[in-house]
């Protein structure tokens, strides 16, 4: 644990050795970082129609402006190198086409080759550009997921807290297949949690959430997991007889996801492969195992020394990566003795699509040490935040949801400059 003098407020949290920044400047930034959010987002929230669009577009432009201010994979996280040497299409040495990780590594390949003799400029540029669609998935949720809420101060706290999470760092350029899955899967729940409420366009809805949840599964395999959240989807159309969107959703995600893994068997042949590439004849059940063994022993998951180091990673993590789970776990009880019902706001979806993402990250052996792998299970991150955030929609408006919302933004602010500052260098 990060120990000594001068430490910056994740004292105790983080497991690495490396300096972060100082306090003062982590603090100060997360309080302008906070203020900014509040807000800009209560600003473009109070708007209506075709001028919420635009303030929402203003927002994005911002955030993908912000991310010029970042270059990350530098000593201390992945490295551009690292994935330059992954994309790169040298014939005599085997094309790397992880099982798994198809499209997000294929979405690097023609950005590095359209420059080889410095590859890491247009390998930013493309993960910057991913991260961009990503931005503006998280836009969507946010303004999905606060809708129901009256008060333009209140609207613009719960959309801070959704953007402002420590996950949108992914979002800023991150040099790794990852980029790619970090991008879709916001833009998935997003279409998810419209189809999730019916209205307009039910069948259009439902071929978007099918593709981009096709899309982001061979970006990479950890978007599989999200598909516990289906499930509600499914229920819903069956509840309200839209049983069409069911099938359209289905038929969305078996085309696109067939024809993306017809195309990479094709490549196997010539690959270099991984011991988990399922698609492989090099295949090896051995080497897919070794994925797992995280906090969570799968060989005794009832063991009090297992739940005991699943309980301390788990707090390790949420204090960290998702700061809100803490804060509304000693808040539950109050705003739930004071909660009311709002219209639906795609719960159960997101609570659903969180416990899949968290089984995940329970077994998922961090190689590097943690934070290092946080990229591949940060589905859950986001999903488990987004559940918060709809939870805190339908508790209703009081003073101790006020009081949270006051707590969590700079606090998830501090610890994205803080995850910034260990995982990727800060300042680039």
């Amino acid at each position: 644990m990060v120990t000594g003098a001068g430490r910056a407020p994740a004292l105790g949290v983080w497991a690495l050795d490396d300096a972060p920044p100082g306090a003062g400047a982590t603090l100060i930034g997360a309080a302008v970082g906070s203020a900014f959010l509040i807000l800009g987002f209560a600003a473009a929230l109070s708007r209506t129609g075709p001028t919420r669009a635009m303030a929402l577009g203003a927002l994005w432009v911002l955030g993908a402006g912000a991310s010029f201010a970042l270059v990350l994979g530098q000593p201390g996280g992945d490295s551009l190198a690292n994935l330059a040497d992954h994309t790169a299409l040298r014939a005599e040495d085997g094309h790397l086409f992880v099982g798994g990780e198809f499209l997000g590594h294929l979405w690097f390949v023609p950005w590095g080759a359209g420059e080889p003799a410095d590859r890491g400029a247009p390998l930013l540029m493309a993960a910057r550009l991913a991260g961009w669609v990503g931005w503006a998935g998280m836009l969507l949720c946010a303004a999905a997921l606060v809708a129901p809420v009256r008060g333009a101060v209140d609207r613009g706290a719960l959309a801070a807290v959704t953007c402002g999470a420590p996950y949108t760092l992914l979002l800023a350029g991150y040099p790794q297949s990852t980029a790619l899955m970090s991008a879709l899967v916001p833009l998935y729940l997003a279409a998810s949690l419209a189809a999730s409420r019916g209205g307009r366009s039910p069948g259009l809805l439902a071929v978007a959430g099918g593709g981009l949840l096709a899309l982001a599964c061979t970006a990479h395999g950890a978007a599989y997991w999200l598909g516990a959240g289906v499930v509600a989807l499914l229920a819903g159309w069956a509840r309200r007889g839209e049983r069409r969107s069911a099938v359209l959703f289905g038929l969305s995600f078996l085309v696109l996801w067939a024809g993306i893994t017809a195309a990479e068997w094709s490549l196997i042949h010539r690959s270099r492969t991984m011991p988990w590439s399922f698609l492989s004849r090099a295949f090896d059940l051995a080497g897919f195992a070794d994925s797992f063994g995280g906090p969570l022993d799968l060989s005794r998951p009832l063991h009090p020394a297992s739940l005991a180091a699943l309980a301390a990673e788990l707090w390790r993590w949420s204090a960290s990566v998702v700061p809100l789970l803490p804060l509304a776990a000693v808040s539950a009880p109050l705003l739930w003795w004071r909660g009311r019902r709002t219209q639906a706001s795609g719960l159960g979806f997101l609570a659903l699509s969180a416990g899949g993402a968290l089984l995940l990250w329970a077994c998922w052996n961090t190689w590097y040490g943690y934070p290092a792998d946080w990229d591949v299970t940060a589905v859950a991150a986001l999903t488990v935040q987004l559940a918060l955030v709809s939870w805190l929609v339908q508790a209703g408006p009081s003073p101790w949801r006020q009081a949270l919302l006051g707590c969590a933004v700079p606090l998830q602010l501090t610890m994205a400059i803080e995850l910034g500052a260990r995982f990727t260098g800060w300042p680039g």
